[in-house]
């Protein structure tokens, strides 16, 4: 019997079809998790497309629900999802980037796997793709990929034309689907049989806390997904909150780069603790997210190898009004990186709003130094911000401090002169020699501004450099 036999049954959803290959099956035969098959077998694909009843068929007949697939994962994992947000369960899908989902419009999905489920939805309100010609399509081991799967959606026969060629072309966002096709996602909400999965495979010994190829657990999968019902169920069944991967992900980590605030709140309850997570949160702006790791004691002020201090990330990212949250909390708008640079340093080398700019400057002072002498104003001189340029001089930047090397701000503007509009560049050169820069003054190398400024063939240049 041809293993692909399975998979064919568990695809088309046909008890009946499963239960005579099943019979058919010899002593010792192991096609039931087979581990060559990119899906990791019939109960990984069960799982993954949320056929129950077939699941608990194949487990009957002694499928492993400890078996592993490709990437790593148990038929657990590709179960923890809810089923109402059709999403990617692997972050490096060929579909959409999973992270910051909260508060925005979803991109509908592309990835192999996220489709069959898709697809698994439709079969039960009555759509039926077209078969695709093998010639016309490279399969992967499933005996299909996103484009066959894109294709089959294409060439589909429903009542609504139109929705389905919405599904087709796999262009359209979750608003649209929740326009065009309400009962798909009413029916995926109603019968998505997600707890149920998981209870059936961890009552067949599937390993709560089995680890993907990336270090995920299915706790994980739940948490990136924003399964809420689901995180609430594996942790009571007593997964773990303080799981970890090789790089430091955690479950709290996961809820709080997804933006799911609710799931934050569950996991903070079950025990996790609030390390290294501002920083995700303040760098994004998620208001919500930061209050309640405030409020849990997150440290405002704790920096790591995983996470730079919350302030920084919020000051690089321009995030005002975290920033306000961070400093009302205690954060130091005068604390330093590894590099000797402050929140102000970032922020200005960001481009960062008027605002930032004059609330770290109004505390922390507008000149500071780093590590190589250099302040603020190098920062956004060097990043082309002519606005944050304008602004901190506004703030009172003195223009003359010139770096350990000797090097002032107009050496770093004429350095990456390419970078500007002529007359941008212009207007920001007779900003800086009027707040006090000096196009004179020599480096360590004994060379001046100016003497930088003639080696560029620009005579609008050298017509400034004279009117200053």
């Amino acid at each position: 019997m041809d293993p692909k036999d399975l998979i064919v049954a568990v695809d088309a959803r046909d008890l009946d079809a499963l239960g005579q290959v099943l019979g058919r099956l010899t002593e010792g035969f192991r096609g039931l998790h087979t581990p060559g098959d990119g899906a990791g077998g019939a109960l990984h694909r069960a799982a993954g497309d949320a056929w129950l009843p077939g699941l608990r068929r194949l487990l009957a007949a002694g499928a492993d629900a400890a078996g592993r697939n490709r990437e790593g994962a148990t038929p657990l994992h590709l179960a923890a999802v809810d089923g109402r947000r059709v999403e990617p369960y692997a972050s490096g899908a060929d579909g959409v980037e999973p992270r910051r989902r909260s508060g925005r419009t979803v991109p509908f999905p592309k990835d192999p796997h996220t489709i069959r489920r898709v697809v698994a939805a439709l079969h039960r309100l009555g759509f039926v793709p077209q078969p695709i010609p093998p010639s016309t399509v490279r399969r992967d081991p499933w005996g299909r990929d996103a484009m066959a799967l894109a294709e089959a959606f294409h060439r589909a026969t429903w009542e609504d034309a139109a929705r389905a060629n919405l599904l087709a072309e796999l262009k359209t966002d979750w608003e649209d689907l929740r326009r065009e096709a309400p009962e798909l996602l009413e029916h995926l909400g109603r019968s998505w049989p997600s707890r149920e999965l998981c209870a059936t495979l961890l009552d067949a010994g599937a390993d709560l806390e089995a680890k993907d190829d990336r270090g995920a657990t299915p706790l994980m999968v739940a948490v990136g997904h924003g399964a809420v019902d689901l995180v609430h169920f594996l942790l009571e069944r007593g997964a773990d909150p303080h799981a970890e991967t090789e790089f430091g992900d955690t479950p709290l980590r996961e809820a709080v780069e997804t933006g799911h605030v609710e799931i934050a709140s569950t996991l903070l309850e079950a025990g996790a603790l609030p390390l290294d997570v501002l920083a995700p949160a303040a760098a994004s702006g998620d208001e919500p997210m930061l209050e309640l790791l405030l409020r849990r004691g997150a440290d405002p002020n704790a920096a790591s190898d995983l996470a730079e201090a919350p302030l920084f990330a919020a000051a690089r990212y321009g995030k005002s009004a975290a920033v306000g949250l961070l400093i009302q909390a205690g954060a130091r708008p005068d604390a330093v990186n590894p590099y000797g640079e402050s929140p102000l340093h970032l922020a200005a080398g960001s481009g960062g709003p008027i605002e930032i700019l004059g609330r770290l400057a109004e505390l922390a002072g507008v000149d500071p130094l780093d590590h190589r002498g250099r302040t603020p104003l190098f920062a956004a001189v060097e990043a082309v911000h002519r606005e944050a340029v304008e602004a901190l001089i506004s703030l009172g930047a003195d223009a003359r401090i010139r770096s350990r090397s000797g090097a002032g701000v107009l050496h770093a503007f004429f350095e990456d002169l390419d970078a500007f509009d002529p007359l941008a560049a212009a207007r920001m050169l007779r900003h800086l020699v009027a707040a006090g820069a000096k196009p004179g003054d020599r480096d360590a190398e004994g060379r001046s501004a100016e003497e930088i400024a003639r080696g560029w063939d620009a005579p609008w240049l050298h017509e400034a450099l004279r009117m200053t």
